[in-house]
């Protein structure tokens, strides 16, 4: 579990725009996107798993995300320039929080929060990203701004088409307040069929079919969560204004549809792990057992 969740953080932040197909922008001008979802996972038991062993309470979370910006094309860049694509600049923000009910013992967070700016130059083929390099400076805190919650992560990730149906992806994370402050690795997008395609790259990685023109039907997993400074804590000072990595493990199915402008998508299936990593102060906590949740998000670009 541990190996899966690290794996997935070097990706973490390519859930607005992962390595996988996307709609080719205009070839001219200024594009708007918006872009809002919102989870709720269900009561799942609570443990410590370094000094507090067994069960202690239980607990469920909502998170939501909104995100909007613009992408505009970008021209006098010479790399790549031979490869068929363009460049793009997107700029834009990035809301997320996460918002705990606990019945615990536990010295938990009620809540979890970022925003942060998105600076990203992206070089697209057709409808696949081909490189990125993004940058996301803001605040992670828990429910007081102060200076010590200022990150930066750094994201960059590439594809390399092999076949016309096999494209091998490499993707990367420098993350300041995280536990590791580097991690990456491979994955890749196989087409098996002119409907049915693999994409296997965190934090999302996907067995989708196309049933139609406007409906694919997924099956997969999903990585969420990152790095938060927390409070001033009087309860426990080990733990105030200490780092705390907040990750959730999912698995289920879902819809995606599209109609002009807009996409829609909705997923269901189980929570499989929530984990609060105090991992400067050698602290952590996690759920015990799995609890189903439920997903909804939508898309705009104009």
């Amino acid at each position: 579990m541990k190996l899966i969740a690290l794996f997935a953080a070097s990706a973490s932040a390519f859930a607005g725009a992962p390595l996988k197909s996307v709609q080719t922008p205009a070839a001219a001008g200024i594009e708007t996107y918006v872009r809002g979802e919102g989870t709720y996972s269900a009561d799942a038991d609570y443990e410590g798993k370094l000094d507090a062993p067994g069960r202690k309470g239980e607990g469920s979370v909502w998170s939501g995300r909104f995100q909007m910006g613009i992408v505009k094309p970008v021209s006098g860049i010479s790399l790549l320039s031979n490869a068929g694509g363009s460049w793009q600049l997107r700029l834009g923000i990035d809301h997320e929080r996460f918002e705990f009910e606990h019945n615990s013992t536990l010295p938990l967070p009620s809540q979890l929060q970022r925003i942060a700016g998105v600076i990203a130059l992206e070089y697209r083929v057709g409808k696949q990203i081909g490189a990125l390099i993004e940058a996301r400076p803001g605040v992670h805190f828990e429910s007081d701004i102060r200076s010590n919650a200022w990150n930066c992560p750094v994201l960059f990730g590439m594809g390399i088409p092999l076949t016309d149906r096999f494209t091998l992806a490499l993707a990367g994370r420098v993350d300041p307040l995280g536990r590791y402050t580097i991690v990456g690795g491979p994955g890749f997008i196989w087409k098996i069929s002119d409907t049915v395609t693999l994409t296997a790259i965190p934090p999302e990685p996907r067995l989708t079919w196309a049933a139609s023109e406007n409906l694919d039907l997924w099956l997969g997993g999903e990585w969420t969560g990152g790095s938060f400074r927390a409070d001033s804590r009087t309860d426990n000072r080990n733990l105030s204004e200490a780092v705390v990595s907040y990750s959730e493990l999912r698995a289920g199915i879902g819809a995606s549809w599209r109609s002009g402008a807009w996409s829609i998508e909705t997923g269901a299936g189980l929570s499989l792990e929530r984990e609060w990593d105090y991992h400067r102060a050698d602290r952590r906590f996690s759920t015990d057992g799995t609890a189903p949740y439920f997903k909804l998000a939508a898309r705009a670009e104009w």
